[in-house]
């Protein structure tokens, strides 16, 4: 991964992980280089939850359009080729999250 990767990588989770403590949750970055990633992930929320941080251009346009939509929740499930069983997934807007999930 390049420096600008990292840097990139890194804003991403500083700007979520603000949002979740201005909002009253504990929320700390997982630093990959001091747990030698044996905590995978980006983010630990509310001290239970680990979570990945895609911040970028590389995001799917289809899931804002979902939001502007005023879909209130994005369900996601790639086709399983051969052997591989993919799982549901579910993405929603931040606010929608903070204000009835926590």
């Amino acid at each position: 991964m390049g420096k600008m990767q990292r840097n990139k990588g890194y804003i991403g989770e500083h700007e979520l992980v603000g949002i979740l403590r201005d909002a009253g949750v504990s929320a700390d970055r997982i630093a990959q280089l001091e747990t030698d990633k044996i905590r995978k992930g980006d983010v630990l929320v509310a001290d239970v939850w680990k979570g990945s941080v895609k911040y970028g251009n590389h995001v799917p346009q289809f899931i804002y359009d979902a939001k502007e939509n005023g879909e209130e929740m994005l369900f996601l499930r790639k086709i399983a080729r051969k052997s591989r069983g993919y799982k549901w997934l579910v993405c929603m807007d931040l606010d929608f999250f903070l204000e009835k999930f926590l």
